[in-house]
């Protein structure tokens, strides 16, 4: 190696304009030194990674993380070469300076050449004959270069341009080497593996296209090689080195290819037609749990919820588990539903949570508001004021109906407690109700009106139908629609087979003032839904069933109606 590193400083010193043949450059025309000095370049930038793959590579024989290294920083170096060659071709061959310059050229590569040897096992080619250190033997002069034969036992002399194709080839084959060797190493360790899923399918592309790269240089290999004589000096050996390689690829290409093939077609999102939707489950699954506000703004649909928490947590897993090979293999989808997965768990254990918390607080609440409706019942009869009736009571009647219908989807047991208190409340204010009927009636006024939606008089027809559906010759007095907008609700159920439907729809009520005789009318809720799935579907329902009894809150005056 050390006659290697005196060469590489006197190419060094050449690059950089101290040799004495840089002079020279004044005896070719001006576009020729351009060529000439963007091939020192070049060469300058192979030398400078050539001498940190040598240092990668240390002494002896790398092994490992440092054998790597050293390789890759080598390929780097060599990777400039070619570029040389072709400005070479460029240049008068029979030059002084061009002559040294090419000189300079394959001891370089003889360089790089040792190196691969020692770092791929295989020995480097043998030199051509060449003139030793230029500018800088052991008596400081150069030894007059002696010339080969015509023809020596290791084959004929190669003229100039066969040299130049010659170097090109084999700098092409250093690379196929070097690829032969990575695959071989790979695809041996990739056929000790039976299932394709345990297979990284990152190093699978890798080596796959390694191996198209290697084809590549094939092809650029021989067009450098084939027209060199196959008795030519060095010839023979290249051959026989390439069709070692070349072989190395091919049964490389024969365990890797066919793997690649099964295991791309499992990555491949197209070949789950079902895994868009399921996806798209999973992440709604993660939205319905994700607000535990819900308890306190809409407990009707938290007491739904509540009903879908199993049959949610069961669906994450199975959507998980059936793209567990996206998901072993870490493609983006694959990585996109672990996280999903991840952010489902964490949403239901904080909604599992609130909860538990709502399972500790609701029978007091309940509790509370049932006394509460009792206390202004009591003071309604006793101090004659109706509008309790309508106001304080109905609304905690609401109140511990809604949470009744929670606790209940919670905890069923301390639900029908509750609702047994509840029942045998309404049944003494329903009598309590009757003492003061007509004041009561008296004081209701008209339902508040609040929506301005450009389809109201459309809607008010839809409730107005579906009630004459009930009542043919119901005289309808006026509608009114207390709420401002619709309201949304989005959310997936599951059935008894273990499949998922999808609600997306949303609900407004419209109030019919019907007449009763002449003096009374009665307030009839409509609730309207739209089904946003079926192309914005309009439905109608009627609230009340025929046989509900109503209390005197839902009547008022038709004097009132305005």
């Amino acid at each position: 190696m050390r006659l290697v590193s005196r060469r590489l400083v006197t190419a060094v010193l050449l690059l950089t304009g101290y040799a004495a043949g840089q002079t020279a450059l004044a005896d070719l025309t001006a576009a020729q030194q351009k060529t000439l000095t963007d091939a020192q370049g070049l060469l300058k930038r192979a030398v400078t990674n050539l001498e940190l793959a040598q240092q990668s590579a240390g002494t002896g024989t790398p092994k490992g993380s440092k054998a790597r290294l050293a390789l890759v920083r080598l390929q780097s170096a060599q990777q400039s070469m070619p570029p040389v060659h072709a400005r070479l071709e460029q240049l008068p061959a029979d030059d002084e300076t061009v002559m040294a310059f090419r000189q300079q050229v394959a001891t370089v590569e003889q360089a790089m050449a040792e190196l691969e040897g020692r770092l791929t096992g295989k020995p480097a080619p043998t030199p051509e004959p060449a003139r030793e250190d230029m500018g800088g033997g052991d008596s400081g002069k150069d030894p007059a270069p002696t010339p080969p034969p015509a023809e020596t036992p290791g084959g004929k002399k190669l003229d100039y341009r066969q040299e130049e194709q010659f170097r090109n080839a084999r700098f092409k084959l250093r690379e196929i080497s070097g690829q032969a060797a990575a695959l071989k190493e790979f695809s041996g360790k990739v056929a000790e593996i039976e299932d394709v899923t345990g297979l990284d399918h990152r190093l699978m592309a890798q080596a796959v296209n390694t191996v198209a790269l290697a084809r590549k240089r094939i092809g650029e290999f021989h067009t450098h090689f084939d027209p060199l004589p196959a008795d030519g000096r060095g010839v023979p050996e290249l051959a026989a080195q390439f069709k070692s390689d070349l072989a190395e690829i091919d049964a490389a290409d024969k365990i890797l290819a066919p793997r690649w093939e099964q295991l791309a077609r499992l990555i491949d999102p197209a070949s789950y037609p079902e895994l868009t939707a399921d996806y798209d489950r999973l992440r709604e699954l993660s939205g319905m749990f994700s607000d535990t506000n819900v308890f306190l703004n809409d407990r009707t649909r938290a007491a739904g919820l509540l009903e879908q928490m199993a049959p949610a947590r069961k669906e994450a897993d199975r959507i998980l588990a059936a793209y567990a090979v996206l998901v072993r293999q870490k493609t983006d989808m694959g990585e996109k539903l672990m996280k999903q997965h991840t952010y489902f768990g964490s949403k239901l254990e904080s909604f599992q949570a609130a909860v538990a918390q709502q399972k500790t607080q609701l029978p007091n609440e309940i509790a509370g508001h049932l006394a509460e409706a009792r206390q202004y019942a009591e003071e309604a009869v006793a101090e004659k004021k109706p509008l309790f009736f309508t106001g304080g009571i109905p609304q905690r009647i609401d109140w511990a109906k809604e949470k009744i219908a929670l606790l209940t989807a919670i905890d069923a047991g301390a639900g029908a407690q509750q609702q047994a208190e509840l029942d045998r409340l309404q049944a003494q204010l329903k009598q309590q109700q009757e003492s003061l009927r007509e004041q009561i009636i008296a004081g209701n006024d008209m339902p508040a009106d609040r929506y301005r939606g450009a389809d109201r008089e459309a809607l008010v027809k839809r409730a107005t139908d579906k009630w004459k559906q009930r009542e043919p010759k119901a005289e309808v007095l006026a509608a009114r629609i207390p709420a401002e907008n619709w309201k949304r609700e989005v959310m997936w159920r599951s059935q008894n087979t273990g499949s998922w439907y999808k609600i997306d729809r949303s609900k407004l009520q419209v109030q019919l003032l019907v007449a009763v005789d002449d003096k009374l009318a009665v307030i009839r809720p409509i609730n309207l839904w739209t089904n946003h799935i079926s192309n914005d579907e309009l439905t109608a329902t009627i609230f009340h069933g025929e046989d509900d009894e109503l209390l005197p809150g839902s009547y008022l005056l038709r004097t009132k109606i305005k």
